[in-house]
């Protein structure tokens, strides 16, 4: 990311001088547990790869933003078409990721989740805001931000890149409402890079331009984003017809809950082959929360997927590569798992857990395959071929000390205590928070190739 020095430390975002690539390759994504506990940070360009071996590219911490009028309408975006992942679908109002290493912070822990005032998030709000839609920061009140509950979902962009994508999101993303007042206006200056275009709807026009009942507003937003729909058919809607209380009020907040849900199955599949996996996490998580409270709950959410795998007699699909005599295939594993198994026996390294493991060193997974970066119906050019070489893109995860071994006294969503060390910054060169000071030392040295055949020279970043 481009940046400039702050008399705090850390760095302030600025995209001043950067391309979109960039942005891909150096903003740096806060990765997370099954608990949203932070274990480390990696790019969005690993993170967002839907690929064998993280078949639902790497865990980490977004935020939704919906932005009212004082008439009650949200402000919704379109998606510009140069999106890597999910173009031209039509959204909340700002949908992001908040960063690791900035200035202000943008790094919450638990403690502050809790207390229902991840200011974090905020400041990466203010931030994306001002960078899609061109409002200005003064123009908003960090304040005003209501912070909701979180969402964890995952979807595979297999509309825009086919079968086989091997983009997707899969994150937990915290919801923050905004209202205008009376007489509030604000500036809006779209980023064409980021928003195609951007409207104020009622809740009815929603509900009319998401089932096609209304052909006109249909025709005009054909395309929603899974996490949009997830969120809106499960809690928005709710929160948007007693819109006063749940701005005003704690009425609707949640704190402790982390909502867990599969996305449609058209966006099961990508490259990783990923399918149904975190309904049945939910029903596991609510299971284990009324057999033993919060310590059985979280043993059973923080588990490998392939020990805490469907119960027995649940019907699963035949093991994609793997050979009748491997041990492994004899125990009950999700479909992803297996085959995460299969490709990672091929590469000589084992396979992680599950695609929230990122304990160890990874080794990197490559660029996306080329044939899937092409825009549907896109011809070849003589000389269209364009390989950019960057050094150092392409490492494992910063890792932070697991939280898995933590006590598990803690209130139900919400992280035990870390060590001293970790719970207070200290380790050596950490201005961000919980870094462990024996993290691995990492080779940066491996290239990445971005093959750009029939792709635009500018990409935009996901999310």
């Amino acid at each position: 990311m481009a940046v400039s020095k702050s008399e705090e430390g850390g760095v302030a975002w600025t995209p001043e001088g950067m391309s979109q690539d960039d942005f891909m390759l150096k903003d740096e994504c806060i990765v997370v547990n099954y608990m949203d506990e932070v274990v480390g940070h990696d790019n969005k360009y690993n993170c967002h790869k839907f690929v064998p071996g993280q078949p639902r590219g790497i865990l980490h911490r977004a935020f939704s933003v919906m932005l009212f009028d004082a008439e009650g309408r949200l402000l919704l975006q379109q998606r510009a078409s140069s999106k890597i992942t999910f173009p031209e679908v039509w959204t909340n109002t700002c949908c992001s990721h908040p960063l690791y290493g900035m200035q202000p912070r943008e790094v919450d822990s638990p403690e502050e989740i809790a207390k229902g005032n991840p200011m974090g998030v905020k400041h990466a709000a203010v931030r994306k805001l001002g960078h899609e839609l061109g409002i200005p920061a003064r123009e908003l009140e960090q304040e005003r931000f209501k912070f909701m509950t979180r969402v964890h979902y995952w979807a595979c962009d297999t509309l825009s890149h086919g079968p086989d994508a091997p983009w997707g999101e899969h994150e937990i993303d915290h919801l923050l409402l905004y209202r205008l007042k009376p007489g509030e206006a604000l500036t809006i200056n779209p980023h064409p890079e980021e928003v195609k275009a951007f409207r104020w709807v009622s809740r009815e026009e929603l509900h009319k331009a998401m089932d096609g009942s209304d052909a006109k507003l249909a025709k005009e937003m054909p395309k929603w984003s899974p996490w949009f729909r997830i969120i809106t058919s499960r809690l928005l809607d709710t929160w948007w017809a007693d819109l006063k209380t749940a701005i005003e009020t704690n009425k609707y907040v949640d704190v402790a809950t982390i909502h867990r849900f599969d996305t449609s199955k058209e966006h099961y599949g990508g490259a990783g082959g990923a399918g149904s996996h975190l309904d049945a996490v939910a029903t596991l998580e609510r299971d284990a929360w009324k057999e033993g409270g919060d310590a059985k709950r979280r043993k059973v959410v923080l588990t490998p997927a392939d020990q805490a795998a469907p119960r027995p007699g649940a019907p699963m699909p035949a093991a994609r590569g793997a050979t009748s005599s491997s041990s492994a295939a004899a125990a009950p594993q999700p479909e992803d798992v297996r085959a995460a198994s299969a490709a990672a026996a091929l590469r000589g390294r084992a396979a992680p857990a599950n695609d929230m493991d990122v304990s160890g060193p990874r080794q990197p997974l490559g660029p996306p395959p080329s044939s899937v970066l092409p825009k549907p119906g896109a011809k070849a050019k003589p000389g269209s071929k364009v390989k950019i070489v960057k050094s150092a893109p392409n490492f494992p995860p910063k890792t932070l000390q697991s939280s898995a071994s933590s006590s598990a006294s803690a209130p139900v969503g919400v992280a035990a205590a870390a060590p001293a060390a970790v719970a207070s910054g200290s380790a050596p060169g950490n201005k961000e928070g919980p870094q462990s000071a024996k993290s691995p030392d990492w080779k940066r040295g491996q290239p990445v190739v971005f093959n750009r055949q029939l792709a635009p020279r500018s990409r935009s970043d996901t999310r």
